[in-house]
């Protein structure tokens, strides 16, 4: 994983925040998990593929379905998208990382990692980076048109 080219700003586009708290939504009362993608170099994430939530406890906990994992893998690569990185969603919880939420992780990763916070009535989206073996919150999520 490449460093980011905006600092410690998340670039996303605003048809991919809508699909990313429209997938949060829909798998409730189930955590959502998946994959932030980018099409181009500057790794603005206009991308989201949904993974299968394998757990055994989805409504606490997330697990990346393994082929569901690989076929998302294997289709960015094939269609020339960047992995930024993960997210995952907190059904009913304020998105802030737990031990649980980072074991769940590819470890040394180094990309964002977002967590949507699934209330219905308003759901919020905060943007992490791992670094040293942590989530570091980064300064802002800026939404682009598209």
């Amino acid at each position: 994983m490449s460093p980011l080219p905006h600092g410690d700003t998340c670039h996303m586009t605003s048809d991919a925040l809508r699909q990313l708290i429209a997938h949060s939504l829909e798998a409730l009362p189930a955590e959502a998990c998946g994959l932030l993608l980018s099409r181009d170099d500057d790794l603005t994430i206009d991308c989201i593929v949904p993974i299968r939530n394998s757990s055994p406890s989805p409504e606490r906990r997330f697990s990346f379905d393994p082929r569901d994992w690989i076929k998302a893998f294997y289709d960015a690569q094939k269609n020339q998208q960047h992995l930024v990185g993960f997210f995952h969603s907190h059904p009913s919880g304020a998105p802030l990382p737990s031990a649980t939420d980072y074991a769940g992780l590819p470890q040394g990763y180094g990309g964002i990692y977002c967590i949507v916070s699934a209330a219905p009535d308003a759901p919020l989206v905060k943007a992490y980076r791992e670094h040293d073996g942590e989530l570091h919150p980064l300064g802002r999520v800026c939404i682009l048109r598209g």
